[in-house]
């Protein structure tokens, strides 16, 4: 040290044992996300749970009341979702070619029942609800529609609405055979009641 040299160093191996920890955690979300089999969207919520804090922050209390007189906010929040990422179980429901055609789709999957159930969906977010199960109806790429229940586990830090885990479960067999099942019912109580 006679020039007046200083030699200092770090021991990073707990923070590179970290950071590799890090990239096999989202390297297993990666491929748990990519091969489950149940439809997944990652959806942005940011910018409609930031119009709820303004509604909040203007006294609207009740906000189911709210939106029941001012529709125009439920279709307008819609318009403020974007879709990050969606699995390749998605792509198949929605009848997508690839991941890109339906990331930038959403819009066209939307079908007026819709919105009766993302008022819900709205309301559940502005009254801190941890959870929204709910059936709906949406239309794939191709024009079929499609009933489904939709699951979001919603999350109480508002910075976590940038990416949104919306899990779809298709229930449209399901619907049809209920709607099948009611057919027969009817048609065998009309014999009855012909006998």
């Amino acid at each position: 040290l006679e020039d007046g040299l200083v030699v200092a160093w770090r021991d990073i191996t707990e923070l590179k044992q970290a950071v590799e920890a890090l990239w096999a955690s989202e390297a297993r979300y990666q491929t748990i996300f990519n091969t489950a089999a149940v439809p997944i969207c990652v959806e942005d919520f940011s910018k409609v749970k930031a119009a709820l804090n303004v509604l909040k922050s203007q006294g609207i209390n009740d906000m189911r009341g709210y939106l029941d007189e001012h529709p125009e906010f439920v279709l307008s929040a819609a318009e403020l979702i974007t879709i990050q990422d969606v699995n390749e179980a998605a792509v198949k429901l929605y009848e997508a070619e690839n991941k890109e055609q339906l990331l930038n789709s959403l819009e066209s999957m939307l079908l007026p029942e819709f919105f009766p159930v993302f008022k819900d969906i709205l309301v559940a977010m502005a009254e801190g609800k941890e959870l929204f199960e709910g059936e709906t109806v949406n239309r794939s790429l191709k024009g079929k529609k499609l009933n489904i229940w939709v699951r979001i586990t919603i999350p109480v830090n508002d910075r976590e609405f940038e990416n949104l885990l919306v899990s779809i479960f298709d229930i449209t067999e399901r619907r049809k055979m209920e709607e099948e099942l009611l057919k027969a019912q009817k048609l065998e109580s009309l014999g009855v009641l012909a006998g």
